[in-house]
């Protein structure tokens, strides 16, 4: 078979699996967030974010979102206030006592603001942070408002440091420690789906693309779908659709931008990405 049909033929086949992917809307939300989930299938709950998917939930700045369904309960970063955080759990019907596994993307307060309130009430989980943590002294912890490596194991938590891929459970495996230009470390997130490889992200601060990329060399096969933050808020348009190409070139079928990624370039993703753009928002489902 010739390379380019080969080429067709696959992204064929990939969007047709990227069918089984369901975002439930607002209604949906409301009604699932804390339904039994089908059999063979996970779910990823977005738990803190700048908009809302559903009424009864609040907005703010920063990111949290849980995953359910695979051998381990995962939550991925705790959002920038803790009460706001405990109280859309609340809404939502979702117990962070049942949580196993919680991955801080990297260190800024919008991303790990809410970690002590959940570890004092849930210590016995296993706590992944960029291994670049250890690093961050006292006085600079206190000034960016995030916990230090000491006081999180002061609490007994288990704490494995991430500079290196590693897996949480099936299906579930985070990305090594990347460091971009910014010197911001940060670790993403990929599950195996049924609709293929998605990669979460919490800002991408050493960038989306590159993260996309790195992701898909551990992989050994292209990412199909990325969601979270981006970080291209004072990026230009010309460059977040020199971004959008590149990764529809790495092989990402659905996006989901939000958090830092900035309205305008949202709406570019959106734009780009068309039937395949997933949107976001606290209360939003994600069953794949």
């Amino acid at each position: 078979m010739p390379t380019s049909l080969k080429m067709i033929v696959r992204r064929r086949a990939v969007l047709a699996a990227a069918v089984l992917m369901t975002v439930l809307g607002a209604g949906g939300a409301a009604l699932r967030a804390s339904a039994p989930i089908p059999a063979g299938q996970a779910r990823l709950t977005i738990l803190y974010d700048n908009t809302t998917a559903r009424e009864g939930v609040q907005s703010d700045w920063g990111f949290a979102c849980l995953i359910e369904g695979l051998r381990k309960t995962i939550l991925f970063d705790t959002g920038t206030k803790p009460e706001i955080l405990l109280a859309n759990c609340k809404a939502l019907a979702i117990d962070l006592n049942k949580v196993d596994a919680i991955v801080i993307s990297h260190p800024h307060a919008d991303h790990m603001g809410g970690l002590l309130a959940v570890l004092e009430k849930h210590s016995a989980v296993t706590l992944y942070i960029p291994a670049a943590l250890a690093l961050i002294s006292e006085s600079a912890a206190r000034s960016a408002g995030i916990p230090t490596l000491a006081k999180l194991a002061f609490l007994g938590t288990k704490i494995i440091q991430v500079d290196k891929p590693v897996e949480i459970c099936p299906g579930a495996r985070l990305t090594s420690q990347i460091v971009g230009a910014n010197l911001i470390p940060e670790i993403g997130l990929l599950l195996e789906t049924k609709a293929g490889g998605m990669l979460i992200t919490g800002c991408a601060h050493p960038g989306i693309v590159d993260i996309v990329r790195k992701a898909a060399a551990w992989r050994g096969k292209p990412i199909e779908a990325v969601v979270g933050g981006f970080h291209l808020m004072q990026t230009s348009e010309a460059d977040v659709k020199k971004i959008i190409a590149d990764m529809k070139a790495a092989g990402v079928v659905r996006c989901g931008a939000t958090h830092c990624t900035g309205a305008a370039a949202i709406a570019l993703f959106r734009t780009a990405f068309g039937a395949e753009f997933i949107p976001l928002g606290v209360g939003r489902v994600i069953e794949f």
